[in-house]
């Protein structure tokens, strides 16, 4: 027979599954998340850590606030970024 084989369709994910991956991009790459990408994402995170918490420091004590204020104003973006950002 000439036909080629077709392999069937997968079924398209549930409704909640894809408004979930709309709603938080990260569990639609995580999965495809590589070991060798590791070294290179804490360095990066690692670096804008440290810049943060004094940048945050400092922005704490122009505004004349409580300087523990500054971490939790500056470390909380990053995070959110993670979960909602693409």
């Amino acid at each position: 027979d000439d036909t080629p084989f077709l392999l069937p369709r997968p079924a398209p994910p549930p409704w909640w599954r894809l408004w979930l991956e709309a709603l938080f991009p990260v569990l639609s790459w995580l999965t495809k998340y590589k070991p060798y990408m590791l070294h290179g994402d804490v360095v990066g995170g690692l670096t804008l850590g440290m810049v943060l918490v004094n940048q945050s420091f400092a922005h704490a004590f122009l505004a004349r606030v409580p300087l523990i204020h500054g971490p939790y104003s500056c470390l909380i973006p990053p995070v959110a970024y993670f979960l909602f950002g693409t």
